[in-house]
Protein backbone atom coordinates (compact mmCIF):
# COMPACT_ATOMS: atom_id res chain seq x y z
CA UNK A 1 0.00 0.00 0.00
CA UNK A 2 1.26 3.19 -0.01
CA UNK A 3 0.44 6.66 2.04
CA UNK A 4 -2.58 7.82 1.39
CA UNK A 5 -2.03 11.51 2.53
CA UNK A 6 -4.41 14.48 3.09
CA UNK A 7 -3.09 17.71 3.95
CA UNK A 8 -5.71 19.35 6.99
CA UNK A 9 -5.23 23.40 6.37
CA UNK A 10 -5.07 25.33 9.64
CA UNK A 11 -5.17 28.76 8.01
CA UNK A 12 -8.21 31.08 6.35
CA UNK A 13 -9.29 32.53 9.63
CA UNK A 14 -12.73 31.70 11.01
CA UNK A 15 -13.83 29.38 8.00
CA UNK A 16 -10.65 27.66 7.70
CA UNK A 17 -10.81 27.04 11.60
CA UNK A 18 -14.15 26.01 11.25
CA UNK A 19 -13.32 23.63 8.25
CA UNK A 20 -10.16 22.19 10.44
CA UNK A 21 -12.52 21.42 13.32
CA UNK A 22 -14.88 19.60 11.25
CA UNK A 23 -11.98 17.59 9.21
CA UNK A 24 -10.44 16.74 12.81
CA UNK A 25 -13.60 15.46 13.93
CA UNK A 26 -14.18 13.22 10.96
CA UNK A 27 -10.91 11.84 11.10
CA UNK A 28 -11.38 11.16 14.84
CA UNK A 29 -14.46 9.36 14.98
CA UNK A 30 -13.42 7.59 11.70
CA UNK A 31 -10.19 6.26 13.90
CA UNK A 32 -12.03 5.32 17.13
CA UNK A 33 -15.52 4.80 16.64
CA UNK A 34 -14.92 1.09 17.44
CA UNK A 35 -13.71 2.06 21.16
CA UNK A 36 -15.39 1.35 24.09
CA UNK A 37 -14.74 0.68 27.52
CA UNK A 38 -10.94 0.80 27.10
CA UNK A 39 -10.49 4.65 28.59
CA UNK A 40 -10.04 5.56 25.24
CA UNK A 41 -11.45 9.05 23.58
CA UNK A 42 -14.84 8.25 21.74
CA UNK A 43 -16.35 11.31 20.23
CA UNK A 44 -20.58 11.02 20.14
CA UNK A 45 -20.89 14.30 17.60
CA UNK A 46 -19.47 17.17 16.53
CA UNK A 47 -21.02 19.39 18.63
CA UNK A 48 -19.13 17.70 21.78
CA UNK A 49 -15.74 17.92 19.18
CA UNK A 50 -15.94 21.23 18.72
CA UNK A 51 -16.74 22.02 22.72
CA UNK A 52 -13.43 20.13 24.00
CA UNK A 53 -10.77 22.04 25.08
CA UNK A 54 -8.27 19.39 24.90
CA UNK A 55 -7.99 17.80 21.31
CA UNK A 56 -5.65 15.03 20.32
CA UNK A 57 -3.11 16.54 18.75
CA UNK A 58 -0.76 16.25 15.36
CA UNK A 59 2.95 14.71 15.76
CA UNK A 60 5.43 16.88 15.42
CA UNK A 61 8.44 15.58 13.70
CA UNK A 62 12.00 16.60 13.30
CA UNK A 63 14.89 15.84 10.85
CA UNK A 64 16.05 12.54 11.54
CA UNK A 65 19.53 11.06 11.25
CA UNK A 66 18.73 7.50 10.46
CA UNK A 67 19.93 6.54 6.58
CA UNK A 68 18.49 3.60 4.63
CA UNK A 69 19.19 0.21 5.71
CA UNK A 70 21.91 -2.06 3.60
CA UNK A 71 20.59 -5.67 5.21
CA UNK A 72 23.94 -5.35 7.11
CA UNK A 73 23.08 -4.87 10.77
CA UNK A 74 26.42 -3.02 12.96
CA UNK A 75 28.35 -5.25 14.31
CA UNK A 76 28.29 -6.11 18.29
CA UNK A 77 25.87 -8.38 20.41
CA UNK A 78 21.97 -7.92 20.54
CA UNK A 79 19.33 -8.98 22.91
CA UNK A 80 16.08 -10.26 22.99
CA UNK A 81 14.25 -8.84 25.57
CA UNK A 82 11.03 -10.28 27.59
CA UNK A 83 9.48 -8.99 30.89
CA UNK A 84 9.39 -11.14 33.91
CA UNK A 85 11.51 -13.75 32.02
CA UNK A 86 14.94 -14.53 34.08
CA UNK A 87 16.90 -16.72 31.95
CA UNK A 88 19.80 -15.65 34.51
CA UNK A 89 20.35 -13.58 37.78
CA UNK A 90 22.93 -11.42 36.09
CA UNK A 91 20.43 -10.59 32.76
CA UNK A 92 17.11 -9.64 33.67
CA UNK A 93 14.70 -10.46 31.19
CA UNK A 94 17.26 -11.19 28.30
CA UNK A 95 15.65 -14.16 26.75
CA UNK A 96 18.56 -14.78 23.76
CA UNK A 97 21.37 -13.49 22.53
CA UNK A 98 22.94 -12.78 19.30
CA UNK A 99 26.17 -11.72 17.60
CA UNK A 100 26.92 -9.58 14.26
CA UNK A 101 29.92 -9.65 12.76
CA UNK A 102 31.06 -8.35 9.41
CA UNK A 103 29.80 -11.26 7.58
CA UNK A 104 27.76 -13.38 9.85
CA UNK A 105 25.08 -13.54 12.39
CA UNK A 106 25.76 -16.27 15.05
CA UNK A 107 22.21 -17.07 17.62
CA UNK A 108 24.11 -17.91 20.62
CA UNK A 109 21.39 -18.64 22.72
CA UNK A 110 16.83 -18.64 22.70
CA UNK A 111 14.61 -18.76 24.79
CA UNK A 112 16.75 -19.02 27.76
CA UNK A 113 18.34 -22.36 26.30
CA UNK A 114 21.36 -23.29 24.38
CA UNK A 115 20.79 -23.02 20.54
CA UNK A 116 23.97 -21.97 18.62
CA UNK A 117 23.11 -21.41 14.70
CA UNK A 118 24.72 -19.32 12.17
CA UNK A 119 23.11 -17.44 9.77
CA UNK A 120 23.89 -15.51 7.08
CA UNK A 121 23.20 -11.81 6.54
CA UNK A 122 20.60 -12.58 3.54
CA UNK A 123 19.11 -15.86 4.96
CA UNK A 124 15.40 -15.57 4.71
CA UNK A 125 14.43 -15.77 8.46
CA UNK A 126 16.35 -12.38 8.89
CA UNK A 127 14.64 -9.02 7.94
CA UNK A 128 15.55 -5.84 8.61
CA UNK A 129 14.34 -2.41 9.25
CA UNK A 130 14.07 0.01 6.66
CA UNK A 131 16.13 2.45 8.27
CA UNK A 132 19.80 1.72 9.53
CA UNK A 133 19.07 1.27 13.20
CA UNK A 134 20.12 -0.72 16.53
CA UNK A 135 17.39 -3.87 15.96
CA UNK A 136 16.74 -6.26 13.51
CA UNK A 137 14.40 -9.52 12.88
CA UNK A 138 14.79 -13.38 13.33
CA UNK A 139 11.75 -15.01 12.59
CA UNK A 140 9.33 -14.29 15.27
CA UNK A 141 11.68 -12.22 17.64
CA UNK A 142 12.82 -8.82 17.77
CA UNK A 143 16.84 -7.87 18.63
CA UNK A 144 17.94 -4.95 19.97
CA UNK A 145 21.65 -3.81 20.01
CA UNK A 146 22.63 -4.29 24.13
CA UNK A 147 25.53 -3.48 26.19
CA UNK A 148 27.84 -5.54 27.95
CA UNK A 149 29.56 -5.73 31.23
CA UNK A 150 32.89 -6.39 32.09
CA UNK A 151 32.45 -10.42 32.47
CA UNK A 152 30.67 -10.22 28.82
CA UNK A 153 27.11 -10.60 29.99
CA UNK A 154 24.16 -8.73 28.99
CA UNK A 155 23.39 -5.19 31.05
CA UNK A 156 20.18 -5.66 32.46
CA UNK A 157 18.03 -3.78 30.16
CA UNK A 158 15.66 -0.63 30.69
CA UNK A 159 13.25 -1.32 28.08
CA UNK A 160 12.05 -3.81 25.66
CA UNK A 161 10.67 -3.59 22.08
CA UNK A 162 7.21 -4.39 22.48
CA UNK A 163 5.79 -4.42 18.21
CA UNK A 164 7.98 -3.72 15.88
CA UNK A 165 6.34 -2.82 12.20
CA UNK A 166 7.91 -1.72 9.39
CA UNK A 167 7.04 -1.08 5.41
CA UNK A 168 10.09 -1.07 3.01
CA UNK A 169 7.54 0.39 0.18
CA UNK A 170 6.57 2.84 2.37
CA UNK A 171 9.69 3.58 3.87
CA UNK A 172 8.36 3.43 7.42
CA UNK A 173 9.67 2.00 10.90
CA UNK A 174 7.58 1.92 13.61
CA UNK A 175 8.42 0.61 17.46
CA UNK A 176 6.75 0.57 20.31
CA UNK A 177 8.87 0.27 23.56
CA UNK A 178 8.33 -0.47 27.28
CA UNK A 179 9.65 0.93 29.72
CA UNK A 180 10.42 -2.61 32.19
CA UNK A 181 10.45 -0.15 35.75
CA UNK A 182 7.39 1.54 34.97
CA UNK A 183 5.58 -0.31 32.16
CA UNK A 184 4.95 2.67 30.30
CA UNK A 185 4.98 2.22 26.27
CA UNK A 186 6.63 4.73 23.70
CA UNK A 187 6.09 5.52 20.11
CA UNK A 188 8.76 5.80 18.13
CA UNK A 189 8.65 6.04 13.77
CA UNK A 190 11.57 6.85 11.62
CA UNK A 191 9.63 7.55 8.07
CA UNK A 192 10.96 9.19 4.90
CA UNK A 193 8.84 12.01 3.01
CA UNK A 194 8.72 14.87 0.95
CA UNK A 195 10.91 16.55 3.44
CA UNK A 196 13.88 13.55 3.63
CA UNK A 197 14.13 11.62 6.55
CA UNK A 198 12.04 12.42 9.55
CA UNK A 199 11.63 11.12 12.92
CA UNK A 200 8.38 11.06 15.46
CA UNK A 201 8.41 10.20 19.10
CA UNK A 202 4.92 10.26 21.34
CA UNK A 203 4.58 12.68 24.12
CA UNK A 204 1.76 11.25 25.85
CA UNK A 205 0.56 7.88 27.20
CA UNK A 206 -0.07 5.34 24.71
CA UNK A 207 -3.20 2.99 25.35
CA UNK A 208 -3.28 -0.68 24.59
CA UNK A 209 -6.17 -3.31 24.08
CA UNK A 210 -6.86 -6.49 22.36
CA UNK A 211 -9.80 -6.92 20.11
CA UNK A 212 -10.94 -10.59 18.77
CA UNK A 213 -8.56 -9.99 16.32
CA UNK A 214 -6.20 -7.23 16.65
CA UNK A 215 -3.92 -5.41 19.30
CA UNK A 216 -4.25 -2.30 19.11
CA UNK A 217 -2.18 1.31 20.38
CA UNK A 218 -3.18 4.93 19.99
CA UNK A 219 -3.31 7.99 22.57
CA UNK A 220 -6.38 9.99 23.86
CA UNK A 221 -3.74 12.88 23.41
CA UNK A 222 -1.96 12.41 20.19
CA UNK A 223 -3.53 11.10 17.01
CA UNK A 224 -2.77 8.17 16.08
CA UNK A 225 -3.71 4.31 16.13
CA UNK A 226 -1.44 1.05 15.08
CA UNK A 227 -3.37 -2.04 14.70
CA UNK A 228 -1.77 -5.41 14.85
CA UNK A 229 -3.48 -8.48 13.37
CA UNK A 230 -3.26 -11.41 16.40
CA UNK A 231 -1.00 -14.59 15.27
CA UNK A 232 1.48 -17.12 15.76
CA UNK A 233 3.05 -16.70 12.50
CA UNK A 234 6.43 -15.37 11.65
CA UNK A 235 5.28 -12.05 10.96
CA UNK A 236 1.82 -10.28 11.23
CA UNK A 237 -0.03 -7.82 9.35
CA UNK A 238 -0.76 -4.40 10.29
CA UNK A 239 -2.03 -1.11 9.85
CA UNK A 240 -0.88 2.76 11.13
CA UNK A 241 -3.03 5.82 10.69
CA UNK A 242 -1.34 8.78 12.52
CA UNK A 243 -1.73 12.39 11.87
CA UNK A 244 2.07 14.11 11.44
CA UNK A 245 2.70 17.72 11.06
CA UNK A 246 -1.10 18.28 10.26
CA UNK A 247 -0.69 15.61 7.49
CA UNK A 248 -3.09 12.11 7.33
CA UNK A 249 -1.16 9.03 7.08
CA UNK A 250 -2.54 5.38 6.09
CA UNK A 251 -0.43 2.67 6.06
CA UNK A 252 -0.26 -0.81 5.61
CA UNK A 253 3.06 -2.57 7.84
CA UNK A 254 4.22 -6.06 8.63
CA UNK A 255 4.71 -6.35 12.17
CA UNK A 256 6.47 -8.57 14.78
CA UNK A 257 4.89 -8.68 18.58
CA UNK A 258 7.07 -9.64 21.62
CA UNK A 259 6.33 -13.44 23.37
CA UNK A 260 7.58 -15.64 25.25
CA UNK A 261 7.76 -18.14 22.43
CA UNK A 262 11.31 -19.11 20.80
CA UNK A 263 12.63 -16.79 18.49
CA UNK A 264 12.69 -19.51 15.49
CA UNK A 265 10.89 -22.55 15.82
CA UNK A 266 13.18 -25.43 13.80
CA UNK A 267 10.10 -27.49 12.46
CA UNK A 268 8.81 -24.19 10.65
CA UNK A 269 11.39 -21.88 10.00
CA UNK A 270 14.30 -24.70 8.52
CA UNK A 271 11.94 -27.31 7.36
CA UNK A 272 9.32 -27.04 5.22
CA UNK A 273 6.69 -25.67 6.46
CA UNK A 274 3.18 -24.21 4.95
CA UNK A 275 3.51 -20.81 6.50
CA UNK A 276 5.95 -20.08 4.09
CA UNK A 277 5.85 -22.39 1.02
CA UNK A 278 3.03 -24.21 -0.64
CA UNK A 279 3.53 -28.00 0.45
CA UNK A 280 0.32 -29.36 -1.53
CA UNK A 281 2.84 -30.63 -4.54
CA UNK A 282 5.66 -32.47 -2.44
CA UNK A 283 5.16 -35.77 -3.60
CA UNK A 284 7.78 -37.11 -0.65
CA UNK A 285 9.62 -35.25 2.20
CA UNK A 286 12.28 -38.03 3.75
CA UNK A 287 13.89 -35.25 6.60
CA UNK A 288 16.34 -38.16 7.55
CA UNK A 289 16.12 -36.37 11.48
CA UNK A 290 14.86 -39.87 13.05
CA UNK A 291 16.93 -40.42 16.17
CA UNK A 292 16.79 -43.91 16.07
CA UNK A 293 18.45 -44.66 12.25
CA UNK A 294 19.54 -48.34 12.99
CA UNK A 295 18.87 -51.81 11.05
CA UNK A 296 15.13 -51.94 9.61
CA UNK A 297 14.01 -48.67 11.23
CA UNK A 298 11.04 -47.04 9.69
CA UNK A 299 12.39 -43.49 8.08
CA UNK A 300 9.09 -41.25 7.90
CA UNK A 301 8.22 -39.42 4.76
CA UNK A 302 6.56 -35.83 6.29
CA UNK A 303 4.63 -35.05 2.95
CA UNK A 304 0.95 -36.02 2.83
CA UNK A 305 1.69 -39.79 0.90
CA UNK A 306 3.48 -40.81 4.16
CA UNK A 307 5.32 -43.44 2.34
CA UNK A 308 8.59 -43.71 5.05
CA UNK A 309 11.10 -46.17 3.74
CA UNK A 310 13.25 -48.68 5.38
CA UNK A 311 16.87 -48.32 6.62
CA UNK A 312 19.84 -50.91 5.90
CA UNK A 313 22.60 -50.06 8.13
CA UNK A 314 25.29 -52.10 6.49
CA UNK A 315 27.65 -54.41 8.26
CA UNK A 316 28.78 -51.94 10.69
CA UNK A 317 25.46 -51.74 11.97
CA UNK A 318 25.92 -48.39 13.35
CA UNK A 319 23.08 -45.64 14.09
CA UNK A 320 23.25 -43.50 11.78
CA UNK A 321 22.02 -40.31 13.10
CA UNK A 322 24.21 -37.37 12.81
CA UNK A 323 23.42 -34.47 15.40
CA UNK A 324 25.82 -31.40 14.57
CA UNK A 325 23.10 -29.95 12.98
CA UNK A 326 19.49 -28.50 13.62
CA UNK A 327 17.38 -31.11 13.23
CA UNK A 328 19.68 -33.83 12.82
CA UNK A 329 21.28 -35.45 9.56
CA UNK A 330 22.72 -39.17 8.62
CA UNK A 331 26.07 -40.17 8.27
CA UNK A 332 27.06 -42.82 5.57
CA UNK A 333 29.95 -44.61 5.01
CA UNK A 334 29.41 -45.54 1.91
CA UNK A 335 29.32 -49.99 2.52
CA UNK A 336 25.73 -51.04 2.49
CA UNK A 337 23.90 -48.53 3.86
CA UNK A 338 20.40 -47.38 2.37
CA UNK A 339 16.77 -46.48 2.35
CA UNK A 340 14.29 -48.13 0.12
CA UNK A 341 10.92 -46.67 -0.25
CA UNK A 342 8.46 -49.07 -2.16
CA UNK A 343 7.21 -48.23 -5.14
CA UNK A 344 3.91 -46.43 -4.53
CA UNK A 345 0.81 -48.06 -6.32
CA UNK A 346 -0.82 -44.88 -6.79
CA UNK A 347 2.71 -43.72 -9.02
CA UNK A 348 3.02 -40.58 -7.26
CA UNK A 349 6.95 -40.83 -7.25
CA UNK A 350 6.69 -41.04 -11.26
CA UNK A 351 6.31 -38.25 -12.96
CA UNK A 352 5.73 -39.44 -17.02
CA UNK A 353 5.72 -35.82 -18.69
CA UNK A 354 5.13 -34.15 -15.98
CA UNK A 355 7.48 -31.38 -14.77
CA UNK A 356 9.37 -31.84 -11.53
CA UNK A 357 11.86 -31.18 -9.09
CA UNK A 358 13.88 -33.07 -6.48
CA UNK A 359 16.65 -31.66 -3.65
CA UNK A 360 19.13 -32.85 -1.09
CA UNK A 361 21.48 -31.48 1.54
CA UNK A 362 24.61 -33.28 1.35
CA UNK A 363 28.40 -32.84 2.71
CA UNK A 364 30.68 -35.20 1.56
CA UNK A 365 34.44 -35.57 2.64
CA UNK A 366 35.34 -38.29 0.01
CA UNK A 367 33.45 -40.72 -2.61
CA UNK A 368 33.75 -43.74 -2.71
CA UNK A 369 33.23 -44.39 -6.62
CA UNK A 370 32.58 -42.50 -9.43
CA UNK A 371 28.77 -42.75 -9.04
CA UNK A 372 28.03 -41.86 -5.49
CA UNK A 373 24.19 -41.56 -5.64
CA UNK A 374 21.74 -39.75 -2.20
CA UNK A 375 18.57 -40.38 -4.53
CA UNK A 376 17.87 -42.99 -7.52
CA UNK A 377 14.42 -43.91 -9.06
CA UNK A 378 16.19 -45.33 -11.93
CA UNK A 379 18.30 -42.99 -14.84
CA UNK A 380 21.34 -44.51 -14.33
CA UNK A 381 21.41 -45.35 -17.72
CA UNK A 382 19.23 -45.28 -21.50
CA UNK A 383 17.22 -48.41 -20.77
CA UNK A 384 16.59 -47.51 -17.30
CA UNK A 385 13.46 -44.82 -16.85
CA UNK A 386 13.96 -42.57 -14.36
CA UNK A 387 16.04 -40.22 -12.63
CA UNK A 388 18.67 -40.33 -9.67
CA UNK A 389 21.78 -37.87 -8.53
CA UNK A 390 25.44 -39.21 -9.24
CA UNK A 391 28.13 -37.81 -7.38
CA UNK A 392 31.63 -39.03 -6.65
CA UNK A 393 34.76 -38.84 -8.52
CA UNK A 394 34.77 -36.16 -10.83
CA UNK A 395 31.97 -34.20 -12.04
CA UNK A 396 28.93 -34.38 -10.13
CA UNK A 397 25.69 -34.59 -12.27
CA UNK A 398 21.70 -35.52 -12.51
CA UNK A 399 20.13 -38.18 -14.94
CA UNK A 400 16.75 -38.53 -16.02
CA UNK A 401 15.73 -41.16 -18.60
CA UNK A 402 12.76 -42.11 -20.79
CA UNK A 403 14.21 -45.67 -21.20
CA UNK A 404 15.56 -45.40 -24.49
CA UNK A 405 17.75 -42.19 -24.18
CA UNK A 406 19.44 -40.46 -21.09
CA UNK A 407 19.74 -36.72 -20.86
CA UNK A 408 22.16 -35.73 -17.81
CA UNK A 409 23.48 -32.11 -16.42
CA UNK A 410 26.25 -31.53 -13.94
CA UNK A 411 26.49 -29.41 -10.42
CA UNK A 412 30.20 -29.42 -10.80
CA UNK A 413 33.40 -30.76 -10.27
CA UNK A 414 33.64 -32.94 -6.94
CA UNK A 415 36.88 -30.74 -5.77
CA UNK A 416 34.58 -27.49 -5.81
CA UNK A 417 32.11 -29.48 -2.99
CA UNK A 418 34.06 -31.53 -0.87
CA UNK A 419 33.92 -30.77 2.93
CA UNK A 420 30.99 -28.52 3.16
CA UNK A 421 27.27 -28.48 2.98
CA UNK A 422 26.09 -28.13 -0.52
CA UNK A 423 22.43 -28.29 -1.67
CA UNK A 424 22.05 -29.70 -4.72
CA UNK A 425 18.38 -29.55 -6.58
CA UNK A 426 17.28 -31.40 -10.29
CA UNK A 427 14.00 -29.32 -12.05
CA UNK A 428 12.91 -30.87 -15.17
CA UNK A 429 10.59 -28.38 -16.77
CA UNK A 430 8.10 -30.04 -19.50
CA UNK A 431 6.93 -26.63 -20.44
CA UNK A 432 10.19 -25.35 -22.17
CA UNK A 433 11.54 -28.65 -22.37
CA UNK A 434 14.89 -28.45 -19.90
CA UNK A 435 16.19 -30.10 -17.46
CA UNK A 436 18.50 -27.56 -14.89
CA UNK A 437 20.37 -28.42 -12.01
CA UNK A 438 20.89 -25.82 -8.80
CA UNK A 439 23.92 -25.94 -6.62
CA UNK A 440 22.98 -23.47 -3.14
CA UNK A 441 19.89 -22.16 -4.81
CA UNK A 442 21.28 -20.81 -8.05
CA UNK A 443 20.84 -22.66 -11.85
CA UNK A 444 23.91 -23.85 -12.56
CA UNK A 445 23.35 -25.65 -16.23
CA UNK A 446 20.25 -26.05 -18.69
CA UNK A 447 20.53 -29.13 -20.85
CA UNK A 448 17.38 -29.26 -23.74
CA UNK A 449 15.46 -32.58 -23.31
CA UNK A 450 12.80 -32.22 -26.57
CA UNK A 451 11.96 -35.21 -27.49
CA UNK A 452 12.13 -37.03 -24.26
CA UNK A 453 9.29 -39.79 -23.50
CA UNK A 454 7.91 -40.60 -19.96
CA UNK A 455 9.78 -40.70 -17.11
CA UNK A 456 8.31 -43.67 -14.85
CA UNK A 457 10.11 -46.83 -13.52
CA UNK A 458 8.54 -49.80 -11.46
CA UNK A 459 10.95 -50.64 -9.19
CA UNK A 460 11.83 -48.21 -5.53
CA UNK A 461 12.94 -45.33 -4.61
CA UNK A 462 16.33 -45.00 -2.99
CA UNK A 463 18.07 -42.21 -0.74
CA UNK A 464 21.69 -43.12 -0.01
CA UNK A 465 22.60 -45.62 -2.67
CA UNK A 466 21.08 -46.43 -6.32
CA UNK A 467 19.00 -49.76 -7.24
CA UNK A 468 21.66 -52.24 -6.46
CA UNK A 469 25.19 -50.46 -5.99
CA UNK A 470 26.38 -47.12 -5.92
CA UNK A 471 26.49 -46.21 -2.08
CA UNK A 472 26.67 -42.45 -1.06
CA UNK A 473 29.28 -41.54 1.37
CA UNK A 474 28.67 -38.58 3.71
CA UNK A 475 26.48 -36.36 5.91
CA UNK A 476 22.60 -35.89 3.64
CA UNK A 477 19.25 -34.56 5.34
CA UNK A 478 16.41 -33.21 3.58
CA UNK A 479 15.25 -35.17 0.70
CA UNK A 480 12.53 -33.70 -1.21
CA UNK A 481 10.44 -34.62 -4.41
CA UNK A 482 7.95 -32.38 -5.79
CA UNK A 483 5.33 -32.74 -8.26
CA UNK A 484 5.93 -29.60 -10.18
CA UNK A 485 8.91 -27.47 -11.74
CA UNK A 486 9.57 -25.37 -8.73
CA UNK A 487 10.51 -21.42 -9.46
CA UNK A 488 13.64 -20.69 -9.09
CA UNK A 489 12.69 -18.34 -6.75
CA UNK A 490 11.18 -21.04 -4.30
CA UNK A 491 14.30 -22.74 -5.17
CA UNK A 492 16.97 -20.05 -3.79
CA UNK A 493 14.34 -19.59 -1.00
CA UNK A 494 14.65 -23.44 0.54
CA UNK A 495 18.23 -23.09 0.42
CA UNK A 496 18.37 -19.65 2.38
CA UNK A 497 16.30 -20.92 4.64
CA UNK A 498 17.13 -24.06 5.38
CA UNK A 499 21.32 -23.56 5.26
CA UNK A 500 21.06 -22.23 8.98
CA UNK A 501 20.41 -25.76 10.08
CA UNK A 502 24.10 -26.97 8.27
CA UNK A 503 26.20 -23.77 8.62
Amino acid sequence: MSFCLKYLDMGGGILGRTLFLIALSILLYTLFQNCNGDGVLRISSLADQVNQESLPKSFISSVATNSFNNNKPEIGTYCRVFDNLNCQPATTNVQGTLTATSSLIKLNNDNCSSYPSTFDFADTVISYPVFKSDSFYLARGIFKKCNLDSGGLPVPPTEMVEAQCSSSQNKIDVSITKNLANQLLELNITYSGPAGVRSVKSNAPIIKYFSSSDIVYNSAQELFELKITRNQLQASQGSLNIVIDDVLMNVGVTCRYANSSPSLDVSKDLYLDASWIDVSKLAGYWKLNEANAQENSQIADSSAFKSAGVLVTGADGLNKKYSNVLGGAFNFDGVGDSITVNNPTDKHLDFYNRSFTYMVWVKVSASVGNYDMPISKGGASAGSSGYDMELGLGNWTANISDGTRIVNATFGTEASFLGRWVHLGVKVDRTLNRLYTYVDGAMVNAVDITGLGNILNSGPLKIGSGSNAYPFKGLFAEVTIWDTGLADSKILEIFKRQRAKFY
